[in-house]
């Protein structure tokens, strides 16, 4: 692998660990837990776990 597409794969990794972070905390802070937003998302809780 190239060293430039090993370091997109690595960043693109922190980017989605960042939007992820967000939406638990927000989440959190409105004290939803996953299935309740699956829900507020039109998902299933499967559906919502696997994203």
């Amino acid at each position: 692998m190239l060293p430039a597409a090993k370091s997109g794969a690595v960043h693109t990794k922190s980017v989605v660990m960042k939007i992820y972070e967000k939406i638990r905390a927000l989440r959190e802070e409105r004290q939803w837990s996953q299935e309740e937003l699956a829900v507020r998302l039109g998902l299933s809780a499967n559906g919502y776990a696997k994203n």
